[in-house]
């Protein structure tokens, strides 16, 4: 009987300094968890704002390349007008000297 007391005191002894040694361990774990939940809650709100921007930059990009396209075709437009025009003022030209 007392061989067992004996037995029980040592394991409760055992786990009185398990215990201890456990606590520190399970505070530091807990502000751990913490710190990682706000740097995730902080990468999301992040990545949020990212998504929004690159949206607002493709409808920027969307607009100015249609604006680039019409500004493209008018400027094709006008130099194919130059081109005629030039060319038809050679033509006036060349028939005045002739009538002359």
């Amino acid at each position: 009987m007392r061989k067992e007391y004996e037995m029980s005191r040592i394991e409760l002894e055992q786990t009185l300094a398990a215990s201890e040694q456990t606590g520190p361990i399970n505070r530091e774990m807990r502000n751990l968890i913490a710190s990682l939940q706000s740097h995730n809650h902080q990468l999301k709100s992040e990545l949020q704002r990212y998504k929004r921007k690159f949206r607002e930059l493709q409808t920027e990009n969307t607009r100015v390349s249609r604006d680039g396209c019409r500004l493209e075709m008018f400027l094709i437009s006008r130099t194919s007008i130059e081109i005629i025009g030039s060319e038809i003022i050679g033509m006036v030209s060349l028939l005045l000297v002739e009538e002359c």
